[in-house]
């Protein structure tokens, strides 16, 4: 009989069993020590909440953010839509905890094609541009997007993956590149130190939390969720990233987005 349990329980889905630690991870914006800041006053709510340990693991790459997602070594991730259609085109047991609201109050965000202020007309005679990583969605696909409907072709031109958003600003600022492209609200932390606004985008769908159903228990998910969906005005003030709240998850605003791509994007930056 003992001998019959214990097979049974080796064939037991991993997703019944609750884990006392699960690792999260967040696409880059700025640097590993700003990230890490930035999301774990977010992270010791839901610790307080689920009475879990929640270790942060930095990927500078989106692209390794995703596959380490599909692997298991990931149980949380902070995705914008880019990644997580990509995500969602290779893996099938995630489960979208939540949407981030940006500072407006909404779940969208936009994204900014910049240039030096001094520059005339920066969409002639571009000589490079500087961009986040490929599977950010304010890098290939919005850069793409916006030149081609200036009659402009990307591939012609030369670009760089610089890392983060923050970056990005960073080096357009001090003259390595003509042309930037970041999210509107890290445009506009810059914007001042010598930035203008050439293209921005239309609205897009917000960044959202997404739950590795292969690694956690369906409890644990929902219990997290239903956490940041009743999350207390006092807590949201001390609060960096989350601090504007969070709506329920939309499956149509993706799906919209992603009507609108480039057929060929995600399979040019992704696989």
């Amino acid at each position: 009989m003992r001998k019959l349990i214990f097979i049974l329980l080796l064939f037991l889905p991993l997703t019944i069993l609750s884990k006392e630690q699960y690792i999260y991870s967040a696409v880059s914006v700025g640097n590993k020590e700003s990230t890490i800041a930035q999301h774990k006053p977010l992270l010791n709510y839901v610790t307080d909440k689920t009475n879990k340990k929640i270790i942060i693991t930095y990927y500078e790459n989106h692209k390794e953010l995703v596959e380490m997602f599909i692997k298991g070594d990931v149980d949380i991730a902070y995705l914008g839509p880019i990644p997580f259609l990509a995500l969602k085109r290779k893996y099938s047991n995630y489960e979208p905890l939540v949407m981030v609201r940006e500072k407006d109050g909404k779940s969208s965000y936009r994204c900014v094609l910049f240039a030096p202020i001094d520059q005339m007309d920066p969409l002639k005679n571009i000589k490079n541009i500087a961009m986040t990583n490929p599977l950010s969605t304010c890098g290939y696909t919005f850069v793409h997007s916006a030149l081609k409907k200036k009659g402009a072709d990307l591939e012609s031109i030369p670009y760089s993956y610089v890392g983060n958003h923050e970056e990005v600003a960073k080096k357009v600022i001090a003259g390595l590149f003509s042309i930037g492209a970041t999210k509107e609200d890290i445009f506009e932390k810059y914007k001042n130190l010598g930035l203008k606004a050439i293209i921005s985008s239309d609205e897009l769908p917000a960044f959202i939390i997404v739950a590795n159903k292969k690694t956690m228990s369906q409890n644990d998910i929902d219990l997290i969720r239903n956490s940041l969906l009743k999350i207390p005005n006092n807590t949201l003030s001390i609060l960096k990233i989350g601090k504007n709240g969070f709506d329920r998850f939309d499956e149509s605003k993706y799906i919209n987005f992603e009507k609108l791509l480039d057929s060929n994007i995600l399979k040019r930056i992704y696989e």
